[in-house]
């Protein structure tokens, strides 16, 4: 939307996404001889979604029949909900199955009654159907760290099977969440998305809003190449600016909130106590974020309490540092507390910052009078990935 004069401003499907759609290209051309597999990997709002509808259209386009289901944690713990929601369209073509293979999917699916059927032999029946009719299928598998165990034990296993019938199959996940699921222990080819490269952030945003010079460099600054960030700051950010501290961070939409927040809420207190303390710091020193933290909590806290921060892929520990994957990861931090949480803390790092020579501490900049927190003057991009483009 033009944030000027309130038109609409059509983005490309795509954006810098030569290499990946290639890829996804090399996928489908090896469905016909064969089959292939694909996981596609990335950090929330990367683009993977957006692949994948590029893939789909693309599939059709070839004549392809697509079948597809995505993960949701709230069915996460439903027996092959994901993949009932994959087979729906062509479940009529099951009577055509041997009758053990037809017996198992049936009950699987909670069609039909009896034991518990064999992983190995529902996953025979779906590779059967997926076959049954020649023509060439792509089963499309979105949010994999969100489908049920028994859905990703079926796919890994049919996965590995591809090769004799035109079937393919694409995934997508956040690579943070993957551990001990079947399909990442199938060791499925990936591909990873990184953040866009600077001009393509540049071409993505100036393609969706239309704002002023200085907005615009807030914008790219603070979505640090993240397609979903670029598309939704620019929602928020000319509201913001009319007449607010340019120096505070833009709110998120609630999709972002969404993509950034979600992994919060499993987080202990006291780790989320001490991604508060580090998001509200203007500097990354370690040692601060722990000691801000401790006031708070009122006991020592130690680094182990941030481990499982960082394998949810919210922030990296390097050394004496401490810093956020992403520059929208530090700002839903601060937005999933109240503001009493947010004063305690700003209260316990102008304690222990006193206590540093000269109100400082190693490579800390001097806050400008009046800035308690904002966005960080500078920001070292995560080490993930190839520098590419999409949008979400």
């Amino acid at each position: 939307m033009d944030s000027r004069a309130g038109r609409p401003v059509t983005a490309p499907v795509l954006v810098g996404r030569d290499p990946e759609l290639a890829v996804v290209k090399s996928l489908l051309a090896r469905v016909a001889d064969g089959g292939g597999s694909l996981l596609v990997l990335g950090d929330p709002g990367i683009g993977k979604s957006a692949l994948v509808q590029a893939a789909i259209r693309r599939a059709r386009d070839r004549g392809m029949r697509v079948l597809a289901c995505a993960g949701a944690e709230s069915e996460a713990h439903l027996s092959f909900a994901g993949l009932h929601q994959l087979l729906r369209p062509v479940l009529a073509q099951a009577a055509g199955l041997p009758a053990g293979q037809r017996e198992a999917l049936l009950t699987a699916l909670g069609m039909a009654g009896g034991p518990a059927p064999a992983v190995p032999v529902v996953g025979l029946a779906v590779l059967e159907l997926l076959g049954a009719g020649g023509a060439p299928v792509l089963a499309v598998a979105e949010d994999v760290h969100w489908l049920d165990a028994s859905t990703c034990e079926v796919l890994a296993f049919v996965a590995r099977r591809l090769g004799a019938d035109p079937v393919g199959l694409l995934g997508t996940a956040r690579d943070t969440e993957l551990e001990g699921n079947p399909l990442a222990a199938a060791r499925l080819p990936e591909l990873r998305l990184g953040p866009l490269d600077p001009l393509a952030a540049a071409a993505l945003l100036d393609a969706r809003a239309v704002l002023d010079p200085a907005v615009r460099q807030r914008v790219l600054a603070e979505a640090a190449g993240n397609p979903l960030a670029l598309v939704e700051l620019p929602l928020a950010a000319p509201g913001h600016y009319d007449g607010a501290d340019p120096g505070g961070p833009i709110p998120l939409t609630r999709r972002l909130e969404r993509a950034f927040a979600s992994r919060l809420p499993g987080l202990a207190e006291v780790t989320l106590t001490v991604l508060l303390a580090a998001g509200l710091n203007d500097g990354d020193a370690l040692a601060e974020a722990l000691a801000a933290a401790g006031r708070v909590a009122g006991t020592d806290v130690p680094a182990a309490d941030l481990t499982a921060a960082v394998t949810a892929g919210l922030a990296e520990v390097d050394g004496s540092s401490v810093r956020f994957r992403h520059p929208l990861v530090r700002s839903a931090v601060r937005e999933a507390v109240g503001l009493a949480r947010r004063q305690a803390m700003h209260r316990a790092l102008a304690e222990v910052l006193a206590g540093a020579p000269n109100g400082r501490c190693g490579t800390r900049r001097r806050r400008r009078p009046g800035r308690t927190s904002g966005w960080p003057r500078t920001w070292r991009r995560p080490r993930a990935g190839p520098p590419a483009a999409g949008q979400p």
